[in-house]
């Protein structure tokens, strides 16, 4: 049980600086080579099992397509009575924790210097570009909010405790990355409205998430 919650907090302390409705199945917009595939799993947070699955049809940017398949480890199963055990499930996820950074990070960039060039690209590749970079950070966000639940906390004594605590501490992770693909899409729609861009795959993903409500006093 520690070492479950030590591989959450590993993920959640690596993560926190970087940049959750339920996913929804279907084929990403704009790239015809990648859907999404959601099905109900009650071994994963949040119930729902997510990954992106990479299908036949047109080649989609290449830095793009490899962010997108960033999928959460499975088998991280650490087990509190084995050290060796606990050791490996931590280092497996560090590892895994490296790869989808440097993935997002160059496929982000990518994104980034088209959306903000100087003097700005063409308003449809500004567009295009933001909406980009709201994907990659919805699907990083589903990604960590659906992880596998460690089967040593399915069936501890407390599972029901162990879940909430262990996808609780992933939650605190996804949440912020949700919030950035939600000021991402915000600024695609802006992008799209300003410019006058016509309507195009983007629009699935260029929505502004609904104001929030007044604090009640």
């Amino acid at each position: 049980m520690v070492a479950s919650i030590v591989l959450a907090g590993v993920l959640a302390l690596a993560l926190a600086s970087t940049v959750q409705a339920a996913p929804t199945a279907g084929p990403v917009p704009g790239a015809a080579d990648l859907t999404i595939i959601v099905a109900t799993d009650g071994a994963h947070c949040g119930g729902l099992r997510y990954r992106v699955k990479q299908v036949r049809g047109a080649h989609s940017d290449a830095d793009f397509v490899a962010a997108m398949m960033v999928a959460f480890p499975s088998g991280l199963d650490p087990a509190s009575k084995d050290p060796a055990r606990n050791k490996a499930a931590v280092k497996k996820l560090q590892t895994w924790l490296e790869d989808a950074m440097k993935r997002m990070t160059v496929a982000r960039a990518r994104y980034e210097k088209i959306a903000f060039a100087s003097p700005p690209a063409a308003p449809a590749d500004r567009v295009v570009a933001v909406a980009r970079i709201a994907q990659l950070e919805r699907h990083f966000a589903e990604v960590i909010g659906t992880a596998e639940i460690p089967r040593t906390i399915l069936r501890s004594a407390s599972p029901q405790d162990a879940i909430s605590a262990y996808c609780g501490t992933l939650d605190q992770t996804a949440t912020p990355l949700a919030a950035k693909a939600d000021e991402a899409a915000a600024v695609c729609a802006k992008f799209a409205a300003d410019a006058h861009i016509g309507p195009g795959w983007w629009d699935a993903v260029c929505i502004a998430p609904p104001p929030s409500a007044p604090a009640t006093p």
